[in-house]
């Protein structure tokens, strides 16, 4: 299994659309169309400004944070799923926040998951203790 994680952060977004709303309804949109599997979600208001809406995916999660005060918004997603899902997912928000710059990190990794194994043997064949 892959996990492919990419991390968006946009500056210089439009504030007039960094709504808690609306940037939940974008989001919950762009996953549907790249067809993920919406398992659950959770939208945190932040007085005076900004939100944080997380999406629990059957393929692992979604989460964007806005900070309209400094025209601030993070993407993060975590895929267990080909990366080009998620590519269109970081379209979508990009096209409705509208940032001056954008940077995207990208990273695959392997888990080692030894599901068999205890978790001191786990830790054993790692050398952790």
């Amino acid at each position: 299994m892959l996990l492919h994680r990419l991390t968006t952060d946009l500056y210089g977004c439009n504030a007039e659309v960094c709504s808690a709303s609306v940037v939940e309804q974008t989001l919950q949109n762009a996953l549907e169309a790249a067809e993920f599997k919406i398992l659950g979600r959770t939208l945190v208001n932040f007085q005076p400004h900004g939100a944080t809406a997380v999406f629990v995916l059957a393929e692992s999660h979604a989460v964007i944070s806005t900070w309209p005060e400094v025209l601030f918004a993070s993407l993060d997603l975590a895929l267990c799923a080909k990366a080009e899902r998620g590519e269109s997912v970081i379209e979508a928000m990009n096209k409705l926040l509208m940032p001056k710059s954008i940077v995207t990190k990208r990273s695959i990794s392997q888990p080692d998951f030894q599901l068999n194994k205890t978790p001191e043997q786990d830790a054993d064949m790692r050398n952790v203790r």
